[in-house]
């Protein structure tokens, strides 16, 4: 082993172990957005299929409920407890139903378990996969992974008809810092995220589908709208570089619920 690439490992062995500065406190999540109203999702059923960011979602919709007693009529159940509810015509509850499926770095496998979960179901007025960082990597074809995704979801879509199905951009990890940066140019490895705003765009460019672009959430402070070039997960939302803290937990549960309301609102 020359000295050099020793030299290389054992930096990059040292900055592994630095946290990033949390400046959580900087952010307010009480102040961000009106919640006080969300009609359209009174007697309405959604799916959300996911892994353990959706846990972040999750657990951020749990604080925001929670604190909110404008929002006693939403009713957080997994698919298991949904199956074994029995959901009068007249109850005007909006059932936020979840569940982890497949396996993470096999999306297709993901897919398979969505489709089995969607045929049973029964009264759910949308649904929505959302993939993990870890299921696009610099190593993804791209094209295949997009095309196998659009694809899955609109043969859904044409069985399922009465389902109004989202799709979502992937979601990202935090920027490296420039030692880790210069390096993996070093040794020739791309940044993961490169190939995750490559699909995130092929979904954005995408025709007549709903997206809920978590991705854009991550990447932006509220009300920021500047275009970036390579959109990375912000620090100020994560506690591991690729998971949501509360504050990112909370900021896209929020924005999951406001794009709901407006997407019943569509008739």
């Amino acid at each position: 082993m020359t000295i050099k690439y020793f030299t290389l490992i054992f930096v990059g062995y040292l900055v592994s172990g630095c946290n990033p500065v949390n400046r959580d406190n900087d952010l307010n999540t009480d102040k961000m957005i009106d919640i006080s109203e969300f009609n359209s999702l009174s007697g309405k059923r959604f799916y959300f299929a996911h892994q353990s960011v959706g846990y972040n979602i999750i657990e951020g919709l749990h604080g925001i409920v929670l604190n909110n007693k404008d929002l006693s009529f939403i009713k957080i159940v997994t698919f298991e407890e949904y199956l074994k509810l029995k959901v009068d015509e007249d109850d005007k509850s909006f059932y936020f139903v979840h569940s982890q499926i497949g396996k993470n770095e096999f999306p297709e496998l993901k897919l398979d378990d969505f489709q089995y979960r969607i045929d049973s179901l029964c009264q759910i007025d949308a649904a929505l996969l959302k993939f993990c960082f870890v299921d696009i990597n610099r190593n993804t074809d791209i094209n295949l992974r997009y095309n196998t995704y659009i694809n899955r979801i609109r043969d859904l879509e044409e069985k399922h008809d009465d389902i109004k199905f989202v799709f979502s951009t992937v979601p990202l990890t935090a920027k490296d810092n420039y030692i880790k940066r210069l390096i993996k140019t070093l040794l020739g490895r791309q940044d993961h995220n490169r190939k995750r705003n490559q699909f995130n765009n092929l979904i954005r460019g995408t025709a007549d589908i709903n997206i809920f672009d978590i991705a854009y959430l991550e990447s932006h402070h509220e009300n920021d709208t500047q275009d970036l070039r390579v959109e990375y997960l912000l620090k100020e939302y994560t506690f591991d570089n690729g998971h949501l803290n509360k504050i990112g937990s909370e900021k896209v549960a929020i924005h999951l619920l406001i794009y709901l309301n407006n997407l019943f609102r569509r008739k």
